[in-house]
């Protein structure tokens, strides 16, 4: 497809902007060809045209599209396949690609430009180009769930991962839905949203969308009860339930931090779960459940850097420090949530500030207000722009005591 006809598909879509919000515009030719000269590779033609006419963002809720825009928007191919190209090497353990497995030098020369809330991936093979297509180029998916090294082809242009795949049935054949997934519950879609939302222009870290004023709530065991009985809270079977005191004094002692009084108050009620359908809040003692479920997990996840580097975020030193009791996972981001133990905001109750890590941007003074001004608003809505989990979300689902 060329510029005009990526324009009357535009027209055709739901596009989703919100009014006095600056988002990042399409890529412009410049910085088009400042892709194609840094790696030397020809982008697809209807990619580019989409990517000059459409730009960065989320196509049908689901799937985030980058393209070159010179570091304007998070969703920046350059930016990512930089990073890529230099991560490579030691994930796969290589120092020269050409020794590396014919399944590894594919991975490593796909160009991922696209991807699920999952961790699904979705990118172009520049040496899978055929006659007849016009210089497009085969679309490969590497399943988060899959081996390191596996693709599978999907389509045999960009129009047709778009049309095809993303907005047409293909997508169903490679992920049935799960029925039994709570997370499925809208997903796969029953029918395809063709919906885009424009990916919000990258502002400097430290100018974050403007949180609400303090509440003000003290925690209380008549707050908690209160807020559950204003919750939509799903049935399981089995809850896990609280953690014992054991438990939480274990871990307090392993890592050195007493757990602030409303993150106890709020386990004492629900226990580890599911909130908002966003925030994963973890608990001590459960260390076979994943970073999901249980904190020490949670902690270990993140300082494992499995998403992002403290050196690669605005202050190192801040991120190195943080403890994550949150993992929060949409279709447009993945990350965590965590207590700074040095910057505590009530020494009686042991409420410390609470920062979103992959910033580090400043999210709450308490607990409470993480709760009540972030879990259960629609800030993230603000911050990034209409996602595939839109809300507020007020609902809470438990962690069941068996997988």
């Amino acid at each position: 497809m060329n510029q005009k006809e990526w324009q009357k598909t535009l027209q055709s879509w739901q596009v989703k902007r919100k009014e006095s919000t600056l988002y990042a515009e399409p890529s412009t030719s410049e910085e088009l060809d400042a892709f194609k000269q840094e790696f030397d590779l020809r982008l697809p033609p209807s990619y580019r045209a989409f990517a000059s006419v459409v730009g960065p963002g989320t196509l049908a809720d689901l799937f985030r599209i980058e393209t070159p825009v010179n570091g304007r928007s998070n969703l920046d191919l350059t930016d990512s396949h930089r990073s890529n190209q230099g991560g490579w090497p030691g994930y796969f353990d290589f120092t020269d690609p050409s020794e590396a497995s014919t399944e590894v030098q594919r991975m490593v020369r796909i160009v991922w430009f696209s991807s699920t809330f999952r961790g699904d991936m979705f990118g172009w093979d520049p040496e899978d180009s055929t006659a007849g297509t016009g210089g497009e180029c085969g679309i490969y998916l590497h399943r988060r769930t899959g081996p390191s090294d596996a693709t599978e082809e999907i389509a045999s242009t960009f129009d047709e991962f778009i049309f095809e795949f993303c907005l047409g049935p293909k997508y169903y054949e490679f992920f049935p839905h799960d029925s039994t997934d709570p997370k499925d519950e809208d997903y796969p879609f029953s029918q395809p949203r063709e919906s885009y939302s424009l990916s919000l222009h990258r502002t400097p870290p430290s100018q974050s969308v403007n949180l609400p004023e303090p509440t003000g709530i003290v925690s209380s065991p008549e707050y908690w009860k209160q807020l559950r009985a204003s919750l939509e809270v799903k049935n399981v079977d089995k809850p896990l339930g609280p953690p014992s005191e054991q438990a939480i004094s274990e871990y307090e002692q392993a890592i050195g931090l007493v757990l602030p009084q409303g993150y106890r108050e709020f386990l004492s009620e629900f226990g580890p779960g599911l909130l908002g359908r966003r925030y994963h809040i973890t608990a001590p003692g459960n260390p076979d459940r994943g970073y999901w479920v249980d904190l020490a997990e949670c902690n270990s996840d993140f300082q494992e850097g499995e998403y992002y580097e403290a050196e690669d975020c605005d202050d190192p030193e801040l991120v190195r420090r943080l403890v994550p009791f949150c993992s929060k996972e949409d279709r447009d981001y993945q990350g965590y949530i965590a207590w700074d133990p040095r910057d505590v905001r009530n020494s009686e109750d042991h409420e410390y500030a609470i920062y979103d890590a992959s910033g580090p941007t400043f999210l709450a003074a308490s607990f409470v207000d993480f709760i009540e001004n972030v879990a259960l608003s629609d800030y993230w809505e603000q911050r990034y722009g209409s996602r595939g989990v839109a809300g507020p979300h007020r609902e809470f689902l438990p962690v069941p005591a068996e997988e």
